[in-house]
């Protein structure tokens, strides 16, 4: 299927020539994941609390097929990867089957602080809490700590991992930053911008969300700076275009070199469906 996925209002999809948009469900979710034609999202609305909790859909979003919670308790994240849910649950990084069963500790933070993030890389899981960058397999065993942050708190809330180096917003600076994945030299600044968070690409391409609805573009190294967009609250890359939403909650996409601006439809439109 070749279809962006956008849920802030609500959650729908539009294939990526803007046509075609379908209304699948009138819940206020976040869409977070998909993984074989299985979409995995959370309801983490503060003023509905005894919604709180994952749930799974299919992609068809007939009536039949309608969300299904297969766990009750907020999270604020969450990734799949062959038949596992990983997100954090009291503070914690968990797992999960996909039909909500098997949750399992994979690792335990110290009391007051909280697991940020995670980045997959092979068989490895990379992650940020309050206290420091580690990893481990995706049982929890052979845990290292790479880095720690020190008396900084909330490093590392948005990273990314690239070849030999991982990259991430450092606070308070609001930067991006980059480091050895094994730790071995300190951290050096990528780019002057502050941001809010950030998407890096294969090929070295950053792109920075630097404001409420301002876009940047950057390379690996932070040198040529550009400016792609200011209509932008989130930064979806996909073949070769950038897709977000604006202050009306309209569904935008620009190409990344910051041509070809166009807006899709307003997604707050969708609420009387």
């Amino acid at each position: 299927m070749n279809y962006a996925k956008v849920g802030l209002a609500s959650c729908d999809e539009v294939r990526t020539d803007g046509s075609d948009l379908t209304y699948i469900d009138p819940n206020k979710f976040r869409l977070m994941c998909i993984e074989n034609e299985t979409m995995y999202m959370v309801h983490a609305d503060a003023r509905f609390p005894s919604r709180y909790g994952i749930y799974k859909m299919t992609l068809s979003g007939t009536s039949m097929d309608q969300p299904v919670k297969i766990f009750n308790y907020r999270v604020d994240w969450l990734y799949v990867r062959d038949g596992w849910l990983f997100f954090n649950y009291e503070h914690n990084l968990c797992k999960m089957r996909i039909d909500g069963t098997g949750l399992q500790i994979v690792h335990a933070v110290v009391p007051a602080s909280t697991v940020y993030d995670i980045t997959m890389v092979g068989e490895w899981l990379y992650f940020t809490d309050a206290l420091e960058f580690g990893k481990s397999k995706f049982d929890g065993s052979e845990y290292t700590e790479i880095y720690d942050w020190g008396s900084v708190i909330g490093n590392g809330r948005f990273h990314q991992v690239l070849g030999a180096w991982f990259y991430y917003r450092r606070e308070p600076e609001d930067q991006i930053y980059k480091m050895r994945l094994d730790g071995s030299a300190s951290p050096i600044k990528v780019a002057e911008h502050t941001m809010l968070n950030f998407n890096l690409q294969e090929d070295g391409s950053i792109y920075m969300l630097t404001g409420p609805i301002t876009i940047w573009g950057t390379n690996i190294n932070g040198t040529e700076e550009r400016f792609i967009s200011d209509d932008f609250r989130d930064c979806i890359i996909l073949n070769g275009w950038i897709y977000g939403m604006d202050d009306t909650a309209s569904l935008y996409r620009v190409r990344t070199d910051g041509t070809g601006q166009e807006k899709f439809v307003n997604v707050l439109d969708l609420e009387d469906k």
